[in-house]
């Protein structure tokens, strides 16, 4: 059985270097990057979200793994969608929402220089609630907690244990520039 891991939160909250750093670090996993896409829609959300949904849906069906670490905000009917999608594919699904305070989403966190216009849609996910998602099995605050923390509490409360050395990106073919 497959078992799904939805890391949410608002842009530049940590979803994508917690996401990749579970999976380099868990056995037969893959690493899922929702935005990762490939189509642009010139600003139009809806339906970005739309093709972010698609694209994580073929992943989890198209790849062989047993640990996915998807990252990916999550509005509470993209939750709802998700749940439902892995478990009518038998798979069970969790949630973990990742929420600094909105002074720290909207530094400069590692080399990420935020653009105008990700400083904007920070703000109004914070407005639209995304760092306390009531679906959340797990909201962690990793403002003041190192990376390797974060894992950690996460691997501890849902049970994820032993590395793995070459974990598999969606798709089941290695990339050697994640970002």
């Amino acid at each position: 059985m497959k078992k799904i891991f939805f890391i949410n939160g608002t842009i530049n909250s940590g979803k994508t270097t917690t996401a990749r750093e579970l999976a380099l670090t868990t056995p037969n996993s893959i690493f899922i990057d929702g935005d990762d896409h490939g189509k642009s829609f010139n600003g139009k959300l809806k339906y970005s979200i739309k093709a972010g949904h698609n694209y994580i849906k073929e992943q989890i069906e198209g790849s062989d793994f047993i640990y996915g670490f998807v990252a990916y905000p999550l509005r509470n009917e993209d939750a709802d969608l998700l749940r439902t999608f892995c478990l009518e594919k038998g798979s069970e699904c969790y949630f973990i929402t990742l929420a600094p305070p909105l002074e720290t989403a909207l530094s400069t966190r590692g080399n990420r220089f935020l653009k105008d216009w990700e400083i904007f849609r920070i703000k109004e996910m914070y407005a639209e609630g995304y760092p306390t998602r009531k679906f959340s099995d797990l909201i962690i605050d990793n403002s003041k907690i190192t990376i390797e923390d974060v894992i950690k509490e996460i691997k501890n409360r849902f049970q994820i244990h032993a590395p793995h050395p070459n974990p598999l990106p969606a798709g089941g073919e290695k990339k050697s520039n994640c970002t």
